[in-house]
């Protein structure tokens, strides 16, 4: 509301406006109201079904190595005290964050799972940050069986596409796959019960 209210220095509320009726806000509602993952532009074609269209996942998984180009320094200065030895990053898209791990914690190697689609686009960009000795891939379902072999799963900008019964399915994997003493870490933001915030 800092910049939402009449008489602010900065006020956004016209700003705002204009974008209401724009499809990313549309879509950002009905997220919101539903707690499902929001249809890909006007075709109302879900983001799995997309996903699975190599030019979709190439143009989608770039964006995210993007983002968590940004991201990656903080996530991994997050996780240095748990001193993992291997990584399971779940939904890892391009493994910008398997790669930054591995960077930050040099006893580390780790693997990225995602879907078939994508997966070629993570072997290529692991491959030009130089890391493909220290992290795999992995083509797969994450709401399957996980590969045991991991003592810390990833979920980096993942859970919040999900609902409540997704995400249990999500965590309930990784807690049949991980040994005693393994550790889950969720990477991500996500809307409080009143949706406000």
């Amino acid at each position: 509301t800092e910049h939402l209210t009449a008489g602010v220095q900065v006020d956004l509320r016209h700003y705002i406006g204009m974008l209401r009726d724009r499809p990313g806000a549309r879509d950002a509602i009905q997220v919101m109201k539903t707690g499902k993952p929001a249809p890909w532009e006007s075709e109302g074609e879900g983001w799995l079904n997309r996903m699975s269209t190599a030019d979709f996942a190439d143009m989608f998984t770039a964006g995210m190595n993007a983002r968590g180009t940004y991201l990656s320094p903080a996530l991994a200065d997050s996780v240095r005290d748990l001193e993992p030895k291997r990584i399971l990053d779940i939904g890892g898209s391009s493994g910008i964050y398997a790669c930054q791990l591995v960077d930050a914690l040099p006893d580390t190697t780790a693997a990225v799972l995602d879907l078939p689609s994508v997966v070629d686009f993570s072997r290529s960009s692991i491959a030009a940050r130089g890391k493909t000795d220290r992290v795999d891939v992995i083509a797969g379902d994450m709401f399957g069986d996980l590969p045991a072999g991991f003592d810390l799963h990833l979920y980096s900008n993942v859970w919040h596409d999900w609902n409540a019964d997704k995400i249990t399915k999500l965590a309930e994997g990784s807690f049949a796959a991980l040994p005693s003493g393994g550790f889950l870490a969720d990477h991500d933001m996500h809307l409080d019960d009143t949706k406000s915030g």
